[in-house]
């Protein structure tokens, strides 16, 4: 992120907050229900089949509450690695 531009950075910071997620926000919703699937580790079919049991009679439930902050940041620095690719591949 150094090695940018001032005007590249500003575009990264931008973008980044644009399409970063939220770790607060997406505990709330893996703890009332576990969309974190679809909109954080975009698996559908897990999210679907985590729907139908319950979230595994209670059991993902409760290990996704743990594991929420980890995969929010986890994205969140793919989401930042992809934006760093495309603006020096832009450059």
């Amino acid at each position: 992120l150094a090695k940018l531009t001032d005007q590249q950075q500003e575009i990264f910071v931008d973008e980044y907050k644009r399409k970063r997620r939220s770790t607060g926000a997406m505990w709330i919703l893996a703890f009332f229900f576990l969309w974190i699937y679809f909109l954080v580790m975009k698996r559908g079919g897990l999210a679907t089949i985590s729907f139908f049991t319950f979230g595994g009679c209670g059991v993902w439930w409760l290990a996704e509450l743990f594991r929420v902050g980890g995969r929010v940041r986890e994205y969140n620095q793919d989401i930042a690695s992809g934006i760093i690719r495309e603006i020096k591949s832009v450059s």
